[in-house]
C-alpha cells in the first residue's frame, strides 16, 4: 500500500470491502519493524546502561523507589526506551 494514513473522507467514500482492506494494511504496516530504528535505539540505550552501570529495568526500579532523580540524561534515556517500546497503539 505504501501510505502512512488515509483521510476520513477518503475512507468513507470507499466500499466496505475496500475500507476493510485499507484498514487491514494500515494495521499490518504499523506492526512492521522500523527499518533498523529499533537496533539504533537499542544501541543508544545500551550506551546509557553502560554509562550508568545499570540496566533499563534497574533504572525504572530506582526511579520508582525514589533512589534516583530524573536528570536531563535520565529523561533522554527514558525517552529512548519509550520510543523503542512504542507499539503505536497496536497490540498483537
Amino acid at each position: 500500500m505504501g501510505q502512512k494514513g488515509i483521510k476520513l473522507n477518503t475512507l468513507a467514500a470507499l466500499s466496505e470491502g475496500e475500507r476493510e482492506h485499507v484498514l487491514t494494511e494500515l494495521i499490518r504496516s504499523a506492526r512492521l519493524p522500523r527499518n533498523g530504528q529499533a537496533a539504533a535505539l537499542d544501541a543508544r540505550i545500551r550506551e546509557y546502561e553502560v554509562r550508568f552501570e545499570m540496566t533499563s529495568e534497574e533504572l525504572h526500579q530506582q526511579l520508582r523507589a525514589g533512589r534516583l532523580r530524573e536528570t536531563a540524561e535520565i529523561a533522554q534515556w527514558l525517552f529512548l526506551l519509550d520510543a523503542r517500546d512504542d507499539t503505536g497503539g497496536v497490540t498483537a
